[in-house]
């Protein structure tokens, strides 16, 4: 007798979480604003269509290309059937977590090293997210921000970092680190970030505090897609009757 498994809000989280560490991928690979105006309140899909064809352009060393490989497969499809993750140039997966599970794997037979290892850190993170492990996700984003070189890079496995603590619970350590990193914003847009410390301030239930985050928001971006987002989704107050 076939069951139906009952999302929970624990799952509901989980995905909220992990589809906003891809929220980012448009702003790299095309123009950040335009990817922002595009999601209807949050960004999209992941930064692998930048970072694999920038980094397959800029290194043709064997190992490099095995990282660009493996990276790839965290975006690649999710088909209902037909799956065939073997395909050497279109892969297929039937589920998330059987993606996951294959980017991880075939990050470990990289074996990447040197200037490949940052990279390969951040979407061992993105990964181990996909797969609910917080704790290991997070471990990973912290070494590719301790090894990033590169700006980008560096900051959105910070934004990972904070992603992961939001993840496993600690929405306090979350809210702290997308603070820092809209105060900080090197690598990473900064409307981005406080929309986003926003989300997890009132998901903690400090809505005044995510309130006053939005309103910096729209005083340092009023010309920001978010601001717009933000008020698509927040009731606005009635607009006065005129007295009789």
């Amino acid at each position: 007798m076939a069951t139906t498994k009952r999302i929970t809000r624990q799952d509901m989280k989980h995905d909220e979480f992990v589809d906003t560490m891809g929220r980012v991928s448009l702003w790299i690979e095309q123009n950040w604003q335009q990817a922002a105006a595009v999601v209807g309140g949050l960004v999209l899909l992941m930064i692998v269509g930048f970072a694999v064809t920038s980094w397959m352009s800029h290194s043709r060393e064997a190992a490099r290309q095995k990282v660009a490989r493996a990276t790839s497969l965290i975006n690649a499809p999710v088909v209902e059937s037909g799956a065939n993750p073997s395909d050497p140039v279109a892969p297929t997966f039937p589920s998330r977590t059987a993606r996951a599970q294959a980017t991880l794997s075939a990050l470990d037979a990289a074996q990447p090293s040197g200037a490949a290892h940052p990279l390969a850190d951040y979407f061992r993170g993105v990964a181990l997210l996909q797969l609910n492990r917080a704790s290991d996700a997070e471990s990973a984003f912290q070494s590719a921000v301790g090894g990033a070189t590169d700006p980008m890079l560096k900051g959105l496995a910070r934004h990972g970092v904070a992603s992961a603590a939001a993840l496993r619970g600690d929405l306090a350590g979350a809210a702290q680190k997308l603070r820092e990193l809209a105060d900080r914003p090197e690598g990473y847009p900064k409307d981005l970030a406080l929309y986003e410390l926003s989300r997890v301030q009132k998901q903690a239930g400090k809505a005044q505090d995510a309130n006053q985050t939005l309103q910096q928001l729209a005083k340092e971006f009023p010309d920001s897609p978010l601001v717009e987002a933000t008020r698509a989704v927040t009731p606005q107050p009635p607009a006065p009757q005129p007295q009789g």
